[in-house]
């Protein structure tokens, strides 16, 4: 698996995939990772930074999909910062397909943590 996930200081999962297009079982142990991060630390936000990130294949945006669906109860917000304008259209579509609504995107790190840090 390329890329990290891990929790920060603040409690917040942080997570910056870098899985090449057709990585599924890089992707499948980067959210099982992130699923066992929010089931230790319940109510978690996450922080996704897209830098360094590929377009995922349709099977890794099901996986992507399907984690976020089992974790609803144990995230409370995320934060996507770093895309571009292809993008930022994946991940939305990946989103919305789970049916999250909790979500907003940034134009940097500090931005969105900031938010993420804010109490609703």
């Amino acid at each position: 698996m390329r890329g990290k996930i891990f929790a920060d200081s603040n409690k917040i999962i942080n997570w910056i995939p870098e899985n090449p297009t057709g990585d599924v079982s890089g992707t499948k142990i980067a959210m099982d990772l992130m699923s066992n991060l929010l089931e230790e630390q319940e109510k978690s936000s996450i922080l996704v930074d897209l830098t360094k990130s590929f377009r995922p294949n349709t099977a890794q945006r099901q996986i992507i999909i399907n984690a976020l669906k089992n974790n609803f109860h144990n995230i409370s917000k995320i934060a996507i910062f770093g895309e571009n304008a292809l993008m930022k259209a994946v991940a939305a579509f990946i989103i919305n397909a789970s049916g999250y609504t909790n979500m907003h995107f940034f134009v940097n790190r500090n931005q969105a943590t900031q938010w993420l840090l804010e109490n609703d």
